[in-house]
This record gives structure tokens, sequence and C-alpha cells, in this order.
């Protein structure tokens, strides 16, 4: 299969997604002015109808438990994690580049049905998982229009020309007077493009991530096959200097694996750092939310209240199980080789051949490792202590308001 076109295809939803802001790493050099064009725009869009807007009504209502849980559950956590997002990767979009090539090549390089299917069977996973994280968002934005209608549905019925209590799709503060149509409606529709780059910008970020990561996993599970292989089928070995060049293929083949986790590790470490605080604080606060909006007394809009946060909960903890999965996946391919090196038939080479295989096995003893910060590495069980952390402040929380 053509490695350039495998690439467009598997990568399609993320490439589309992290295209239209700019910072897709194209591999085949386009216009980059275009690119950075489409980045200033979108960056400066979001930020100046969504985030600032935000930060701005969160130091207004400081001190307002239920407000301030809302509008951190809601966009300004999650939204900031997504211009952080955009800012690294706009940053390591050469490194990305050159990754995305090294794929391509590896692509091209594949040489029997087998290592195809491997890849295909990865290839297709990834652009499933990116698929997923996309639809989530994209859901999550749209399940917040039928709640806002509900809320301002009376209000818009009102035929008085007075300034009306309308609910803004985003709690946000504007310098200007937005309760009376049509500029409420003006006003939602920029948040509502706000909300929908910046959610495109937090999920194709994971969907690129996700094929990446299941990119590399394929082309582990392709190694131990090939190390498997050439061990335990020495009788169709033509000559030991055949052997010792396929070995040397190998080793180098899994040192190219390896660095390229090292980039991707360099390149998302930062993104994790910021995106695990701030799920640690938001699980905390949509959990307030979401009791909040259960024990409300009186409210007609308690169905679409409670829809909406519970989708929008399921789809943060979703996005964040993806990372930590996939890191821990890469973690155990890496161990894996490792053990392959072990559990194939070494004893019938000779003992200066099987020496060869120690620095496998050695390697294994500490595999690669997808951190946050270069300090906590993401794997399951991470996941589960950033939940167990986040019900410690659900706590917290639940006890000042019943003290208030």
């Amino acid at each position: 299969m053509d490695g350039k076109r495998a690439l467009e295809y598997f990568s399609t939803y993320s490439r589309a997604s992290l295209g239209m802001l700019g910072v897709w790493p194209e591999p085949t050099r386009k216009n980059k002015t275009l690119a950075k064009f489409f980045f200033v725009l979108t960056f400066g869009f979001t930020f100046f109808s969504v985030v600032l807007p935000q930060a701005i009504r969160l130091i207004q209502i400081w001190g307002n438990l239920d407000l301030i849980s809302q509008i951190l559950s809601t966009a300004e956590l999650p939204f900031t994690v997504a211009l952080i997002k955009m800012i690294v990767l706009l940053y390591n979009k050469e490194k990305m580049s050159n990754l995305l090539l090294s794929f391509i090549n590896e692509w091209d390089k594949i040489v029997n049905s087998e290592q195809l299917n491997i890849m295909l069977k990865a290839g297709k996973s990834g652009r499933k998982l990116s698929f997923l994280c996309i639809f989530m968002g994209l859901l999550t934005v749209h399940a917040r229009i039928p709640q806002i209608i509900f809320i301002n549905f009376d209000t818009w019925r009102r035929n008085d020309d007075e300034d009306k209590n309308f609910t803004l799709y985003i709690e946000a503060y504007f310098p200007y007077n937005w309760k009376y149509s049509p500029i409420f409606e003006i006003t939602c529709f920029i948040e509502y493009v706000g909300t929908f780059l910046a959610t495109v910008a937090y999920t194709g970020t994971d969907g690129f991530f996700s094929q990446i990561a299941f990119h590399l996993s394929g082309q582990y599970h392709i190694l131990r096959l090939r190390l498997l292989d050439l061990v335990n089928k020495t009788e169709n070995i033509k000559s030991w200097t055949h052997f010792d060049n396929q070995l040397r293929g190998i080793i180098q083949v899994h040192e190219h694996i390896n660095r390229c986790i090292h980039i991707l590790e360099n390149t998302f470490n930062i993104m994790f750092v910021a995106q695990l605080l701030a799920c640690s604080l938001q699980f905390c606060v949509q959990g307030y939310v979401l009791i909040l909006y259960s024990t409300r007394e009186n409210s007609k809009s308690m169905l679409f209240d409670v829809l909406f946060i519970v989708t929008y909960l399921i789809y943060q903890i979703g996005n964040l199980y993806i990372y930590c999965y996939m890191a821990e996946m890469l973690q155990i391919e890496s161990f894996e080789f490792a053990q392959a090196a072990y559990n194939c038939h070494w004893y019938k080479l000779p003992l200066k051949k099987a020496k060869f295989l120690l620095f496998i096995m050695q390697r294994g003893r500490k595999p690669v490792a997808i951190t946050a910060g270069k300090f906590c590495v993401l794997n399951l069980a991470l996941f589960g202590r950033i939940l167990r952390t986040s019900m410690g402040y659900l706590s917290v929380l639940i006890t000042m308001n019943n003290r208030n």
C-alpha cells in the first residue's frame, strides 16, 4: 500500500480537524503562510470569544461557588487546554512532520501480507478512535443547544422591549448590552463558533495522538514477529552473516521506533501536564454541577441540564482514558518485544549469537513511557488515581456547599 495514501486515509479526521486550525504537520510542505493565517485566526477567535470573556466573568462572580463551578465545568478549563495544545503543535510542527514522513516510509517498506494486515488493523483502529474522539466532542457542543433553547424559550415569548433575562450559550462577560434580540442571538452564535473551534482543537489532537500510538504499536508487533521468525527458524538461515545482518536490521528498527516514541513524548508531555491538572479539577466541578442540576427544585430544564453535563462528563473522562490507555499500550508493546527475545529459541543459537539477544532483553527492563511533564507516567493506574482525587475534591465542594 502506498505510504502517502495510507497516511492520508487513516488520518482523515485528525488531519481535517488540525488542518482547519493550521497546526497539522503536513509532510509535503504545503503553503505555510496560509497555515499560520488559519492558526492566528482560529486561536484569536477562540481566545476572544470564549476563554477571555469567561475569565473576566469568573473574576466578577468570585465567591459564588455554584456559578464558578458552572463556568469551570463548561469551557474555561478545557478550552484553555485546547489553546495550549494548538501552541504546542505549532511549535513542534517540524518534528511531527518528520515523524509522519518516517511513517510514510514504513508503509512503503511493508514486504508481506501479514505485516500489511497488522498495519491495516492498527490504522483502522486509530481512524475509528480518532472519529470517536471528534464525534463525542461535537456531540457535547451540540448537546448544549437544546438546553439553551429550552432555558430561553419563555424569555423569547415575551413581547416587551426591555432587557430580557437571557442565558448565553456560554456564561461570559461581554462589554456591551446583549440582553435583547438580535444581539443575544449573534453573541450566542459567536460563542458557538469559538466553542466549536476549541473542541476541534481539543479532540483533533486526541485523535492525532491515537493515530500515532496505534501506528507505533503496529510497528512493534511486526518487529516482534520478525525477531521470532529469525531466531526460531535457524534451519532456514543461509549463513550466519545473513543472520547478523537481519538481527542488526531489527535492532536498528527498534531504535527507530524508540526515537519516534521519544519525539511523541517530548511533543505531548506539556499538553498532558495541563490536561491532567485540568481534568482533576474538571471532573470534580462537573460532578458538583451534576448534583446541582439534579437537586434543583422547580427546574423546567432539569432533563436537558442533566443530559448535557452527563454527555460532557463522559466525553472528558473518555478522552483522558484514551490517553492513558494508548500510553500504557505502547509501554506494554515495548516490554513484549523484549519478552519475545526471551521466549524465542535462543538456546538453539551459538553462544556468541545468543548473547546478542541479551541487549534486547536488557532494554526491556526499562520500557518506553509517555509522561506528563517528565515526572508522571501515563497509564491506567494514573487514570484511576485522577478519578479518586477528583472524587475527593468533590466531597470537599459538597461539604462547603452544605455549610453555606
